[in-house]
């Protein structure tokens, strides 16, 4: 049975990969793989690196450009690519408010936001059974220190 679940995973993970377009060109993976093999530091190493480099300048130049002409073609503007190419935490540009409209200025996006998190503590907390208080094992006690005792010790 976990062997057909398996597949089935499989199946479906590989379904829902989208491919998209590498930055890097396979030739110039080979180069990375040759530059790999070199050793750190020879005459031969520094030229494949500069060579890989600006192999790699090249092609995400290349890449950047097609990009931004499918944008162009899709009719769609840079606000839209960015958000698809960004890293990092995402924007929200639109919420829908509790009557269902949506919202995208940002002082009503707040609002929702506020309202949505005040509902949201406002609600009774599950008793949760309590547990002991965590103790250190073997540990000495600190000796409290008054203002008198750290001002003598600095003069």
């Amino acid at each position: 049975m976990r062997s057909q679940i398996m597949k089935s995973t499989r199946k479906t993970i590989t379904k829902l990969k989208t491919t998209r377009n590498p930055k890097i060109s396979p030739e110039r993976q080979q180069l990375i793989t040759e530059r790999r093999k070199l050793e750190k530091g020879t005459p031969q190493y520094r030229e494949m690196n500069k060579t890989v480099n600006k192999a790699i300048r090249k092609d995400t130049r290349i890449h950047s450009t097609n990009m931004i002409k499918e944008c162009i073609a899709q009719n769609s503007n840079m606000k839209v690519l960015r958000k698809n190419r960004a890293k990092g935490r995402n924007k929200i540009y639109q919420l829908t408010d509790s009557e269902g409209n949506l919202v995208s200025t940002t002082e009503s996006m707040l609002k929702i936001v506020e309202q949505s998190y005040t509902i949201l503590y406002r609600k009774p907390t599950i008793n949760q059974p309590s547990r002991p208080p965590v103790t250190n094992v073997g540990s000495e006690e600190v000796p409290e220190v008054d203002v008198d005792e750290i001002k003598k010790a600095l003069s």
